[in-house]
């Protein structure tokens, strides 16, 4: 019985393979299409020129034969380089373009005469170059960076904070700065580092392409300070009585400043063309003089009472 059922499964093993091996020839035969990546070389380039702009290392054409002479073309490794020489298509513009015609060509001379080039991507290569044309620019960022409530970002960093542009004389003189690509972060509540791509410009090389950005955040803490109220731009015989003689300034600042700010880091002041028109005896209190680093700077009260005395010159 073992026998058998052995013999059975070899004639059906057998019947199997041969069907199989009559659709891979079927299917073999078919006109079919396929996409394959065909290398791209430029040789012969010059040791003091400067490629500005990204090339691609392949082409990608779609080829239309039957289904066994694709597969040599896939598997057989007879697809070769399109091959373009540095002298046959440079200029003095400093800006090459290849058309498809000569992508083409190159190709078909290396496929069987039945073979159709369907379609290429791309089907024209352009680049620009030049001979070391160059000059150092500062990093900016182009977007927008946003603490999270209760923190404040102290200030940013790139790494490098400047890189090398390569590019022709005209857009040289038309580029200072190199934006990273922009970057939208909210709620930054850490310190944090991030990896960013400087935005690329055609016919524009950016050496380094990528760029280092830290950013510094501290917590804010609020912070009052009692100050004497000091008149500005009262004429002489008139003498500001204010009531209080003294206010708060209350702001916030980050830990790191707490303890370094105090009450000679500010001014406050009324002044003498801020008292009202129509008699009234409450005037507002100006902050003259307040040190950076710190926000939502506010008095209080905002606005005090006052009596103006008349003096004797």
């Amino acid at each position: 019985m073992s026998l058998l059922w052995n013999k059975q499964f070899l004639v059906f093993l057998f019947f199997l393979c041969l069907s199989a091996s009559f659709w891979l020839f079927e299917v073999l035969n078919e006109t079919t299409e396929q996409e394959l990546e065909v290398p791209i070389e430029i040789r012969g380039i010059p040791e003091d020129v400067v490629i500005t702009s990204e090339l691609p290392n392949f082409v990608r054409a779609t080829l239309r034969d039957k289904g066994v002479t694709l597969m040599g073309y896939q598997f057989g490794g007879t697809l070769r380089p399109i091959v373009l020489e540095w002298k046959n298509i440079t200029n003095s513009k400093g800006h090459v373009r290849i058309l498809p015609n000569e992508l083409r060509r190159q190709l078909s001379a290396q496929l069987s005469q039945g073979t159709q080039i369907v379609a290429m991507r791309p089907d024209t290569l352009e680049f620009y170059y030049n001979f070391g044309l160059r000059k150092r620019v500062p990093v900016c960022l182009k977007g927008k960076l946003q603490a999270a409530q209760g923190y404040e970002i102290t200030h940013t960093r790139f790494l490098p904070d400047s890189v090398t542009v390569y590019a022709s004389n005209e857009i040289l003189d038309s580029i200072t700065v190199a934006y990273v690509k922009p970057e939208y972060l909210k709620n930054i509540a850490d310190s944090t580092t991030l990896q960013l791509d400087i935005q690329r410009m055609r016919g524009v090389k950016f050496e380094p392409s990528r760029v280092k950005l830290e950013i510094f955040s501290d917590r804010l803490v609020e912070k009052r300070i009692k100050l004497s109220v000091q008149p500005q731009g009262f004429p002489a015989g008139k003498q500001l009585l204010p009531i209080p003689q003294e206010v708060e300034v209350a702001f916030y600042v980050p830990m790191s400043l707490y303890r370094s700010i105090d009450a000679s880091d500010f001014a406050v002041s009324v002044h003498y063309k801020d008292l009202p028109a129509d008699g009234s005896t409450s005037c507002p209190v100006r902050v003259d003089k307040a040190p950076d680093g710190i926000t939502r700077v506010r008095t209080i009260p905002a606005a005090i009472e006052y009596v103006i005395e008349e003096t004797k010159n």
